[in-house]
Formats: C-alpha cells, sequence, structure tokens
C-alpha cells in the first residue's frame, strides 16, 4: 500500500469519526432520552483527532462546528439572514481550537495526563465562548443537552459546563484501553450516564427550606397599560384571583411604567414586574424591569446586564442588586441575561432564593428559537437549586421548580397564553462547582502550553547552536 492510500484511508477515517461526531450532536440535543450520547459526541471529537497534525485537526473541527450549529442554530438566519454564516463559523471556530489542542494532547502526552487535558481544554474554551468575551454565547454548549431530565436534581450541583466536562471526561477514560475496546467502554458509560440522568436520586437530607408560597402568574400581552391591555389583565385576575405577583415581558412598553398601570395594581393589590425603559441623555436608555407594589408605586428596578449584540438594547446595568420582596430576597434578570451565568451567579451570592425572568423572543424567529431558550431556565433552576418564572410576549413561559421541573408552561407560539403556579423560594441555593473548576482548568491549559512553548523554544535554539557548530567546523578545515 503506497504512502497517498495510507494518507487517504487516514483522512476519510477521520472524517468518519468527525460525521459521528456531528450525528451525535443532534440525537443528543434534539431527543432528550439520547442526552447521554454526549459521550459519544467526545469520543467522535476524539478518535477524530488523533491522525494528522494541528493545522488539519482545527479545520476539520471547523467543519464539526458548521455540521452543528448551522442546523442546531438555524434561526439565525430569520434573525442575521446570510451573516447568520459568519456566526456559525464563529461558533465553529473553538470546537476547531478543542480539536487542535486534542491533537496535540494525543502525540505529546501520557494518556493520564490526557484525559485531564482533555477535559480542562473543553471546560475552559467552552466558558470563555460562553462568557468571557463579546460574542458570548451559550445555548449550544453540551451541557444544555440534560435540561428536564430527573437527575438533574443531583447532577445539577456539577454546573452546565461542568455536565460537559463530565461527558468528554468518561469519552477521554476510553484512552486507556485498546482500539477495539475503546467503542465498547463508550458505549456502556453512555448507557450507565443515561440510566443516572433519567432516575431521580432519593434525597436524603432534609428537604429543602422555604419561606411561605407565592402565588404566581403571567400571561402573554402587548401594550398592558392600555385599555385592551387592561381589560385582559382584568380577565387573568377574575381566572386567577389570588395572584400574589404578576410577571409581563421585556419590551411592554417604552419608558416608564404607565400610570394607568400603576392605578390597576392598587386596584388589584397585586405585585407586578413588567419590562419597559428607563431613558437616559443622547437618546439612550437601560432596557429594565419595574417592579410595582400593591401602593400602586415603581419599589424597585433592575436594568439587563447584557445587552444582546447587534441589536438597539439599552446600556449594560451599572449594577446588580436583588429585590428584596416579601417573600424573600429575589433575583432579576432581563430576557438574555438568564442564559450567562456571570449573571445569575451573582444574584445567587447576593442571596436570592428565586428568579424573576421577563423576557421577549419575537414570534419570527421561529419555534425552534424558542425551545431553545426554554432549556435555559431549567437548567439554571437545578444548578441553583432555587425556582424560576420566565415570562415573555409569546412563545414559550416557565414556571419552574428548584429542582429543575417544569411545573407550568406555555407552548409555541402561545398568543395570549397565560401561566399560574404555586411556587416556593428557598433558602438553600448553591453556586455550582464548575463556576469554580474552570479557572482551574484555565490555569491548567494555559501551564501546559507555556511549558510547551518554552521547549519547542529551547528546541529551536539547541538546534540552531548544531547547525552553527557544524558550519564553524567545516570552515575551519
Amino acid at each position: 500500500m503506497n504512502t497517498s492510500t495510507v494518507k487517504n484511508l487516514i483522512r476519510s477515517n477521520s472524517i468518519a469519526w468527525a460525521t459521528g461526531a456531528v450525528l451525535s450532536f443532534h440525537l443528543a440535543s434534539q431527543w432528550q432520552p439520547l442526552a447521554s450520547m454526549m459521550v459519544l459526541f467526545f469520543f467522535c471529537l476524539i478518535r477524530a483527532s488523533q491522525k494528522g497534525c494541528g493545522r488539519r485537526n482545527f479545520y476539520l473541527g471547523l467543519l464539526v462546528g458548521l455540521g452543528i450549529y448551522s442546523w442546531h442554530l438555524r434561526f439565525f438566519t430569520n434573525i442575521f439572514s446570510w451573516a447568520a454564516l459568519i456566526l456559525w463559523l464563529i461558533l465553529a471556530f473553538w470546537i476547531g481550537l478543542f480539536m487542535m489542542l486534542a491533537s496535540h494532547y494525543q502525540r505529546r502526552r501520557p494518556i493520564p495526563f490526557q484525559c485531564f487535558l482533555l477535559t480542562a481544554a473543553w471546560m475552559a474554551l467552552e466558558y470563555f465562548r460562553g462568557e468571557l468575551y463579546f460574542l458570548k454565547f451559550t445555548w449550544a454548549t453540551p451541557g444544555l443537552a440534560f435540561t428536564n431530565l430527573p437527575g438533574m436534581s443531583s447532577l445539577g450541583m456539577l454546573g452546565v459546563y461542568g455536565m460537559g466536562g463530565l461527558c468528554l471526561f468518561l469519552a477521554a477514560t476510553s484512552l486507556f484501553f485498546p482500539r477495539k475496546a475503546q467503542v465498547i467502554w463508550v458505549i456502556f458509560l453512555t448507557f450507565l450516564l443515561g440510566g443516572f440522568v433519567h432516575w431521580k436520586v432519593p434525597t436524603i437530607s432534609e428537604p429543602t427550606s422555604h419561606r411561605g408560597q407565592i402565588q404566581v402568574g403571567g400571561l402573554h400581552l402587548e401594550n398592558p397599560g392600555s385599555s385592551w391591555g387592561l381589560e385582559k389583565l382584568d380577565q387573568f385576575m377574575g381566572k386567577h384571583p389570588d395572584t400574589d405577583l404578576l410577571l409581563l415581558a421585556e419590551y411592554s412598553f417604552f419608558g416608564p411604567p404607565p400610570a394607568a398601570l400603576l392605578h390597576w395594581c392598587q386596584s388589584n393589590q397585586v405585585y407586578m414586574i413588567i419590562g419597559g425603559t428607563r431613558p437616559l441623555e443622547n437618546d439612550s436608555y437601560y432596557n429594565t424591569a419595574f417592579v410595582i407594589s400593591p401602593e400602586g408605586k415603581v419599589v424597585f428596578e433592575q436594568a439587563k446586564s447584557v445587552p444582546i449584540q447587534f441589536f438597539r438594547d439599552g446600556l449594560p446595568a451599572p449594577h446588580q442588586k436583588v429585590w428584596q420582596s416579601p417573600w424573600g430576597p429575589m433575583g432579576i434578570c432581563i430576557c438574555y441575561d438568564l442564559s450567562y451565568t456571570r449573571v445569575t451567579d451573582e444574584l445567587i451570592k447576593q442571596g436570592a432564593e428565586m428568579i424573576l425572568v421577563p423576557t421577549l423572543d419575537e414570534l419570527h424567529w421561529g419555534e425552534s428559537q424558542h425551545r431553545l431558550h426554554a432549556r435555559i431556565a431549567p437548567m439554571r433552576a437545578a444548578e441553583y437549586g432555587v425556582p424560576i418564572l420566565r415570562v415573555g410576549a409569546c412563545g414559550i413561559s416557565q414556571a419552574v421548580r428548584d429542582d429543575g421541573s417544569v411545573q407550568a408552561n406555555t407552548e409555541f407560539p402561545g398568543e395570549h397564553a397565560t401561566i399560574s403556579a404555586l411556587i416556593s423560594p428557598s433558602q438553600e441555593s448553591r453556586i455550582p462547582w464548575d463556576r469554580y473548576l474552570v479557572w482551574v482548568c484555565f490555569a491548567v491549559t494555559g501551564i501546559d502550553l507555556i511549558k510547551h512553548l518554552v521547549k519547542r523554544k529551547q528546541k529551536e535554539k539547541s538546534q540552531g547552536k548544531g547547525q552553527f557548530s557544524e558550519s564553524y567546523r567545516a570552515d575551519s578545515r
């Protein structure tokens, strides 16, 4: 067999594994019973990156990323048109970078170190991609495939990035086995993880401590301050007269709450959280959630922390604070703010016992966008151990318990739909482990890369000295 034939076989073998990675990701993401196939996704990435140079594996990773994101985030075309391709490529870049690092580790590091370095590199890259730069975007992270599964009441403490790291580590343990046994081992681990995440582990500890219960509600309503909107609010209260707290959508109006809405809250003796804007100088504003009391007064405001890139969405909030409600501290984040752990972590650190989320997903963005966004709230609830109420102007609204299970929801398209639930705020919130572990991953990945670059520089210097010495001796002769 000649050299070109061997190269073609290697190349086709890598492409086959890359194709397997794309298929595994889609099956795990789209069909909940197969969420544990994320282990197979990472196994295929590892196998695909075992041959060839780092540059080739980077380009192969780009293809894998395009195969994943062009379908998983196809709603980008409804929002950005042809520019969606650029955004898919930017997201795919991180998978390409991971496969380049995976190729490096598997050629130059012993197997025990490969397992830890692969896991550390993935978690560091994924956290940076999702949280730390301007184009941050978290919806396609592998951990979200496990949203709404019973086992997340226990595994939620790992965090969404920790779940991805766990799947990768399990896949990487296959490197300890002969090549023929690796597939069998990974399939076994996939079934084992699948069984665990679909089985709710009985809790041995005391039940979660609660501070009373709140009857919460929400409805998909545009122009709530108009006569038609007030009529819809009256109809909702007629059906749910015991409602204590009413949540309405982001951008329900522009400007502070109108007087008609303040008067309505006073007449119905109900708290309302509603999205509006706080005007600033130079035609700018804060995208703001207002809390209206039963006295008809605005008693709290929270601006959006992370305005959506490329949209006119206001200025970033200058600070975050929790609302000291009659039922305990509550965190308020607006729409996509819930997608960023650096926003929601701060609310939990300040003692939030529940999170309220006015949101606005446009109807024309499509059902796939609404369903992807609906994965965030159950995952956050499972991570932090606090309930979440999320209400939009249409689409999917959710009332989520502190174990990550959805108590009540609306269905897409959900125009004029309502939601009502009895929720218990939790006094036993937590910060998931992955929020701390990612910084260790950054350190491990960075130290290994620096060590490699130093060794490479020293090798180049020694080779240069050797060539100079041979040239000097030749000249002397």
